[in-house]
């Protein structure tokens, strides 16, 4: 399911930035973007994780890496939303997904505030 997603997450990128080949797909990896979606999958992935020894270690990965992305790209998604596969975010600024379900094929642009709703 993770590399099904993230998979998915590339492909889509790569349509929307026109850069199907693989030495285009190859430079999609380095987008800030992709930074953030990433880390979102690797940080849902370990979350749901069963392993008990495992689980904590991948976790304490991810909130280093989620600072980081956090610091440099300005994108905050939380590991507690469930966003569908095709997740695009097209600027690295003021993106910020708190525990939502979205579906798949999303495409962000910048400045994006997406929360739930208490009650």
């Amino acid at each position: 399911m993770l590399f099904e997603n993230v998979r998915e997450d590339i492909n889509e990128l790569a349509k929307w930035n026109s850069r199907s080949t693989f030495l285009g797909k190859l430079k999609l990896i380095f987008d800030p973007g992709t930074h953030a979606v990433l880390t979102y999958r690797f940080g849902y992935f370990a979350k749901h994780l069963r392993i008990p020894l495992l689980r904590p270690i991948l976790i304490i990965i991810h909130s280093i890496f989620h600072f980081f992305v956090h610091i440099t790209s300005g994108i905050d998604i939380s590991k507690d939303a469930k966003i569908g596969k095709g997740l695009v975010i097209h600027s690295y600024t003021g993106v910020l997904i708190s525990k939502v379900e979205m579906g798949d094929y999303c495409v962000l642009a910048p400045n994006v505030f997406i929360a739930g709703r208490k009650g």
